[in-house]
């Protein structure tokens, strides 16, 4: 992912990375960008500054104080470079030259936290470049956060009155919108999370946490409309410093101030105080965010940034999660900051960590920031002793499970800290380390052919395994999935990945393997979390006949690979291995495991997808190019009299090239198409599950809505992608999919409905005109709009808003066929025979 040209090409309705007043001094075109820019998150337009509405910094203040002007970013770069800007941000030396040095040397200024300046000037010096305009880039986001952050200082520092604080909340959503976009990044860029820079961002003079949670506690006395908005994005912010080392030492030592602490508890004061038991913490929902901003073409792509996003991400109950997650990590600093440690001490820290998923979640991060422990971990279990001791069973069960979840959720690029890294590749089996693809020496990630092992084990058992119980195995698939999703970065990766399974000898395409795994694991997640609900809720037997499982035939299942760290892992302590898991198996109750493997299970299912969305990304943008999915010059030929054209469509429509459905070259793609729908279908099932059954979804911390929204989300976008390579065709095999599929499985129609109304929601859009949409395929073709409208009278059910859609699409894109005559008549039903069923299943999901 290349930072810079993502910025100029990508990003230019999102918030600038420029919004601080950087008076460009450039000739004739100077300008300057308003310090208090708002961004789209703000609730305002981009507009350019006017000449007679730019004004010199000195006088902002008086002269702008109404500060909904903008200057967006794709004017900037339209006038200037990166290093132009990057220039124009830095204090000139005695020369007259942009001083990097002395820019620095003056932000360090009076700060009590050490920065190694000419570290970070090297690191310009040092750069090619393209990474060096990567580093130009990061460099001048963080003086502008540095800028917003000064001005938000001052602001609050002055006589607070209504107008004052609004411009406080103003730049508060600025700077909150400006942090975000380097967090966006795959964590694998090497600009992740202002990786090269966010020290500055952790000095104590330029700290975000403190005045913005100041302006939250001031926000009722005001009676602020968007306080919800600005709490939501405070808590993404405080998930965001979790990512970096020294934003995370900087959160720590914010909180750790009583006052400080009191007024984040009096902000987030939760609803409800029942513990989340199987509820992710801030690193959970810190990945969902992660995970939402690789949607390139979904409903979110106009407005990925605005409140559909954070309607989605957020949980019913972020307050509770925000409170725990920092009581945690508070209380774990604690923990560590006595000296020593002995047997109680580590009693302490495992019954935090063993309390709940958020306590384990936040030690682990916690331990990644701030490895001391794992250090004295280590030497304790690393020491020959005859007897295995309490101590040691304590100090491995800790330093295992920890690991684990480090080196299956952090990119070890992400981890500059030698000594811990030594010890997660010691600590940490070997089969983690093949299905990453990383050796001792290299902590670069490579898909190898373990990575892809693990998805064909998948294939191979299908559904004669009870995934939530394989937690094992779903760990390493997790592992898996998320290596392919680090290195499927661009289309020669694509491409490898391809050669590899050739080589490999495997039958399957990537998108075909793929789409294999996500309906094993889609059906395996919905029986898990719907299937006492009733037979209603269950996949459709229809979906699985694409796939084929019955052929193959009964295979061992490969436990040799699928150990945990407490199963396997350095010869020199298999001793105390053996010893420790002996003493924690009370804590594997069926309950537990169970709990345990439904979220790891859910997490493969959301990789799969992820991973399938940029596969048919891929597809999509290189087909026109390279011919992937290009019909043969012989079929061109065979159109004249095709009964496809009895509804006189346009002669060059798609669906007519095939001579026959008996050929070899409409079967082959026929059955592309129908794994793509049949599992893009069985994961709509659960997304539908979530809208159907409420009662069940509230009643336990089991059900994730964010992960179920963030599904749907994908689902959506592959199946643009999908439909943009197969064109009318794949329309066409859609809606015929659909019928054949609601018609057997009515519970299906609502969501269908949604999809089908989302799909023809997307119009030619003018900053990505070569994007052709679903709309325009539908309307250059008549058998495709009888086939809307075919839609709409079989299922219409007369009050969903999905319908009211496709109804105002048919009128914009009218069928050339009369419609149907829908026999009008009386229904009687007898109330007294239908109530003892309806009163019997009420009573079967109250009791689920």
């Amino acid at each position: 992912m290349n930072l810079t040209s993502d910025i100029v090409h990508d990003a230019c309705t999102d918030e600038s990375p420029l919004s601080a007043d950087l008076n460009l001094e450039l000739g004739s075109n100077a300008s300057s960008l308003s310090s208090s820019e708002l961004s789209s998150d703000s609730g305002s337009g981009n507009k350019r500054l006017s000449p007679e509405h730019r004004v010199d910094p000195d006088h902002e203040h008086e002269s702008d104080p109404d500060l909904s002007e903008l200057y967006t970013i794709e004017d900037v770069f339209k006038l200037y470079t990166i290093e132009d800007v990057f220039n124009s941000a830095l204090i000139k030396d005695r020369q007259g030259s942009a001083g990097v040095l002395e820019t620095l040397h003056s932000l360090v200024q009076g700060s009590h936290t050490k920065v190694d300046v000419d570290d970070l000037a090297r690191r310009f010096t040092d750069a090619d470049p393209e990474t060096k305009d990567k580093l130009q880039l990061e460099f001048v986001t963080v003086l502008t956060i540095i800028k917003l952050s000064k001005e938000l200082n001052g602001v609050l520092a002055s006589q607070m009155n209504e107008l004052s604080f609004q411009k406080a909340a103003t730049i508060s959503l600025a700077a909150m919108g400006l942090f975000k976009y380097h967090f966006q990044l795959q964590q694998t860029h090497p600009n992740f999370g202002f990786k090269n820079f966010g020290s500055l961002l952790s000095l104590e003079q330029y700290n975000l946490v403190i005045p913005i949670l100041k302006t939250l506690v001031l926000a009722p006395k005001y009676n602020y409309t968007e306080l919800e908005m600005i709490k939501r994005r405070f808590m993404l912010l405080v998930a965001m410093h979790l990512m970096n080392k020294y934003m995370f030492d900087a959160l720590l030592s914010s909180f750790a101030q009583k006052d400080i602490y009191t007024m984040f508890t009096h902000v987030f004061a939760a609803e409800s105080q029942t513990p989340l038991m199987a509820s992710g913490g801030l690193h959970s929902f810190f990945e969902n965010f992660n995970h939402c901003e690789t949607l390139a073409q979904s409903s979110l792509c106009e407005d990925k940034d605005s409140r559909t996003l954070f309607g989605i991400l957020f949980p019913p109950h972020y307050q509770r999660i925000a409170t725990q997650s920092i009581e945690a990590l508070l209380k774990m600093d604690h923990l560590c900051a006595k000296p020593g440690m002995s047997f109680e001490k580590l009693n302490e820290v495992l019954r935090l960590y063993l309390e709940n998923d958020i306590n384990s979640e936040m030690i682990s991060l916690y331990c990644w920031h701030k490895p001391a422990l794992l250090n004295i971990l280590h030497k304790i279990v690393d020491v020959q002793s005859k007897n295995v001791t309490n101590l040691h069973k304590v100090s491995y069960y800790l330093l295992a499970n920890i690991s684990e979840f480090l080196i299956t959720n952090v990119p070890l690029i992400n981890i500059e800290d030698r000594a811990l890294l030594v010890i997660l590749l010691k600590i940490n089996n070997s089969n983690f380390k093949a299905s990453l693809g990383i050796t001792n020496d290299s902590y670069t990630y490579e898909v190898t052919e373990t990575t892809m092992k693990m998805l064909f084990e998948i294939v191979d058992q299908n559904s004669k395994l009870e995934y939530p119980t394989e937690l094992n195995l779903l760990s390493y698939l997790k592992v898996s999935l998320k290596n392919i999703d680090y290195n499927l970065n661009s289309f020669e990766s694509f491409l490898n990945i391809a050669a590899l399974l050739n080589d490999m000898g495997c039958r399957l395409s990537i998108h075909a393997l793929l789409e294999n795994v996500q309906f094993v694991l889609s059906s395996s997640l919905n029986n898990e979390l719907f299937g006492l609900v009733g037979q209603s809720a269950r996949i459709p037997e229809l979906l699985k006949r694409p796939f084929g499982f019955e052929y193959i035939p009964p295979l061992g299942k490969s436990n040799f690979i699928f150990e945990n760290n407490l199963n396997m892992g350095d010869e020199s302590l298999k001793k105390v291995r053996a010893q420790t898991k002996e003493a924690f198996k009370f804590i594997q109750s069926s309950t537990y495991r169970r709990v345990k493997g439904t979220k790891l299970l859910q997490d493969c299912v959301l990789l799969c997808a992820i991973v399938k969305s940029k596969v048919y990304n891929f597809l999509r943008e290189f087909n026109d190019e390279l011919g992937l999915m290009k019909f043969s010059t012989e079929q061109k030929s065979a159109v004249k009299d095709d009964t496809m054209n009895k509804f006189k469509q346009r002669t060059f429509t798609q669906l007519a090239l095939f001579k026959s459905q008996h050929g070899l070259d409409y079967k082959i793609l026929n059955k592309s198409v129908d794994l793509n729908l049949a599992a893009t279908l069985s994961s709509l099932k659960i997304c539908g599950n979530y809208s159907r059954f409420p009662e069940v979804v509230d009643s336990s911390s089991l059900y994730d809505r964010p992960f179920c929204n963030i599904l749907y989300h994908y689902q959506l976008d592959s199946l643009l992608s999908y439909l943009l390579v197969y064109k009318e065709f794949g329309v066409f095999s859609l809606f015929k999919m659909m019928k054949t599929v609601l018609l057997s499985d009515m519970t299906l129609i609502p969501i269908a409905s949604k999809v089908l109304s989302n799909l023809v929601g997307f119009e030619n859009s003018s900053n990505k005109p070569k994007i052709q949409y679903v709309t325009s395929i539908i309307h250059q073709s008549d058998v495709l709009c009888s086939l809307v409208r075919q839609f709409v009278e079989l299922f219409d059910d007369a009050r969903s808003s999905s319908f009211r859609q496709l109804l105002d699409f048919m009128k914009v894109h009218p069928s050339p066929i009369k419609p149907s005559k829908i026999p009008k008549g009386t229904v009687e039903l007898d109330l007294g025979q239908f109530l003892p069923y309806l009163e019997s299943g009420f009573e079967k999901r109250q009791a689920v």
